[in-house]
C-alpha cells in the first residue's frame, strides 16, 4: 500500500471561501432539512429555494464540497454505469428512455443555474469519446443506439475505422448506428496511438471543478436567501426519526433539527440510523444494499494548453482493480486548462476501484492509496494516451473518493415509499454531477406536489429491483 498524509485533490487545492462557516449549536425547526453538502445537496437547495417559498436548513458532516464532490474526476457525462439495453430489459423501453431524457435535461438545468448564479468556475463543454477495442463492446454500443432510435432519442453515430477487419461482418440491423472514418481521424479523436482501438462512442461531455462550483452555489444561496437558508458544517447526523408529519435529525453533538421534510443528498453510504415511527421498519433491504466503492484518481500537469476533453478507454487489460465484475473495466482521462493564466493543461486519470464492505472502514485522511491502483493509472496512461510525457511520470495529485452504489446502478430520487416525510437525491454510482442536478429539480417538483410521471429513479422502483436482484 502507498500511504499519503492527506488526500491531494486538485479540486480542493488552495481552497478559499468568503462564506462564514458555522456548526449547529442549538436545536432548530425548519420546513425542509437537507442532509449532505455536496453538489447534490446544494443543487437540491437551489431548486427548492428558487421554486418554493420554503425555509431550508442544510447539514454537512464535514465541510461543503469536501466529500465525493471534492474527490471525483470532475466529469460531466450523461451515461449510466448500466448499459441502456439492460435498463430496457429491466424497466421497459418507455421508462428507460424517459430516464435518459431526464439526465439529458440536466444540461439545460445547469445552464439555467449558470445564468442565475454566474459561476466563475469554468465549465468546459465539448464532445467526448469512448474508445472501443472489442467486438462485444462495439455490438453493445450498437444495440444501445438501436434502442435509442426506437425510442425517438437523438444520438450520435458510433465512429468505426474504415480499416476495421470486422466491418463487413457487422449485422445489417446495425447499419444505421455507425459511420466510417479514416483510422488516423479515429486515433486523433481518441488521442491515442494504440491500434487496438477500431471504434469510438460519441456523446456530449464536459469538465468542471465541482467543489468550487458547489461552494459558489453555497455562497450565492446564503447571500440571496439569508432568512430562508442556513448551512451548518461539521454537523454529523447520526439518526433520523421519522414521524407521520415531520422528522427529527439528531446530530452527534447532541442538538437536533425538526423538519416537515428531510432530503438525503448523500452517497447513500453513511452511518445514519433511520427510524420510522420509532421502529426500524423502513425497507432495510434497500438501505443496507447501497454499498461503497472507493475510486482512485491521479493527475499531472502538461506544460502546454491543450483543448479540454474527456475520453474513456474500454481496455480490459489496463485496469486490474475494478471492484464490480458486472462493470466492464475501463480507464478514463480528462483534460482541461490549468493554472492562473490557464497556460497549462491538467490531465486527470481514473478507473481503479475497490469495494468497501464495511461502512466504518473508510476515513478519507487515513485511507492508504494502493500501489496497484497507481500502477494501473500509470500503465493505462502510457498504453492509451499519445501525448504522455517522456521518461518517468510523476503525478502532482493523487486522491480517492467514496461513491455510493445503489442496487440498480441508478440515482435514487423522490419520496420514501413507506414514509414520504423522507426524500432522496442520492447514489453517486460513479457518474454523479449531472444526475445530482436533475435530482435536485425533481425533488423540488415533489415538494410542490406536482403530478410527476413514474420514473426508474423513484425509490420504489429502485427498492423493487434490489429485492428481485435484477441489477446486483
Amino acid at each position: 500500500m502507498h500511504s499519503i498524509k492527506s488526500i491531494n485533490s486538485p479540486w480542493l487545492e488552495n481552497w478559499r471561501s468568503t462564506r462564514q462557516s458555522a456548526q449547529l449549536s442549538q436545536n432548530l425547526e425548519t420546513e425542509i432539512l437537507i442532509v449532505g453538502g455536496g453538489i447534490a445537496g446544494l443543487m437540491t437547495a437551489f431548486f427548492v429555494l428558487q421554486k418554493t417559498r420554503k425555509n431550508v436548513v442544510l447539514l454537512e458532516g464535514n465541510r461543503v464540497a469536501h466529500g465525493a464532490t471534492g474527490h471525483n474526476a470532475g466529469q460531466l457525462v450523461t451515461y449510466f454505469e448500466t448499459d441502456f439495453y439492460r435498463l430496457v430489459q429491466n424497466y421497459g423501453l418507455t421508462l428507460a428512455a424517459k430516464a435518459y431524457q431526464d439526465v439529458l435535461s440536466a444540461w439545460d438545468l445547469l445552464e439555467e443555474v449558470q445564468k442565475i448564479v454566474q459561476f466563475k468556475t469554468p465549465i468546459h463543454i465539448f464532445t467526448g469519446y469512448a474508445g472501443i477495442c472489442s467486438k462485444e463492446e462495439l455490438y453493445g454500443y450498437m444495440q444501445n443506439r438501436l434502442l435509442f432510435k426506437e425510442a425517438g432519442l437523438q444520438t450520435e453515430a458510433i465512429l468505426i475505422s474504415s480499416e476495421y477487419k470486422g466491418l463487413k461482418s457487422i449485422p445489417k440491423k446495425y447499419a444505421s448506428t455507425f459511420a466510417c472514418v479514416p483510422p488516423g481521424q479515429l486515433m486523433n479523436l481518441l488521442q491515442t496511438e494504440n491500434i487496438n482501438y477500431f471504434a469510438a462512442g460519441v456523446a456530449k461531455a464536459g469538465v468542471t471543478n465541482s467543489a468550487h462550483l458547489t461552494e459558489e452555489l453555497a455562497i450565492f444561496l446564503t447571500e440571496k436567501y439569508p432568512d430562508r437558508f442556513k448551512i451548518f458544517e461539521h454537523s454529523i447526523v447520526d439518526r433520523l426519526k421519522l414521524r407521520e408529519d415531520d422528522a427529527v435529525a439528531e446530530v452527534r453533538d447532541g442538538h437536533h433539527v425538526q423538519a416537515k421534510k428531510v432530503v438525503l443528498c448523500t452517497n447513500g453510504f453513511e452511518n445514519i440510523s433511520i427510524l420510522d415511527h420509532g421502529q426500524s421498519d423502513l425497507d432495510t433491504h434497500f438501505h443496507e444494499s447501497v454499498y461503497g466503492v472507493i475510486g482512485y484518481m491521479a493527475a499531472y500537469v502538461e506544460n502546454v494548453q491543450n483543448e479540454a476533453t474527456a475520453i474513456t478507454y474500454h481496455d480490459t487489460d489496463s485496469i486490474k482493480t475494478r471492484s464490480d465484475a458486472e462493470i466492464v473495466p475501463y480507464f478514463y482521462l480528462t483534460r482541461r486548462p490549468h493554472g492562473n493564466e490557464a497556460q497549462n493543461s491538467l490531465v486527470c486519470l481514473g478507473g481503479p476501484e475497490t469495494r468497501l464492505e464495511d461502512k466504518k472502514d473508510y476515513h478519507a485522511q487515513d485511507h492508504a492509496y494502493p500501489e496497484m491502483a497507481l500502477a494501473d493509472l500509470s500503465d493505462g496512461l502510457k498504453k492509451n494516451y499519445a501525448p504522455v510525457p517522456k521518461g518517468t511520470l510523476r503525478f502532482k495529485y493523487e486522491w480517492h473518493g467514496l461513491m455510493g452504489y445503489t442496487p440498480s446502478g441508478l440515482r435514487c430520487v423522490g419520496p420514501e415509499p413507506l414514509n414520504p416525510v423522507l426524500l432522496y437525491n442520492l447514489g453517486c454510482n460513479g457518474v454523479g454531477i449531472l444526475p445530482s442536478i436533475f435530482g435536485g429539480k425533481r425533488v423540488s417538483d415533489f415538494l410542490l406536489h406536482k403530478n410527476l410521471d413514474t420514473s426508474i429513479f423513484d425509490p420504489q422502483a429502485t427498492a423493487s429491483k434490489a429485492k428481485k436482484g435484477l441489477c446486483q
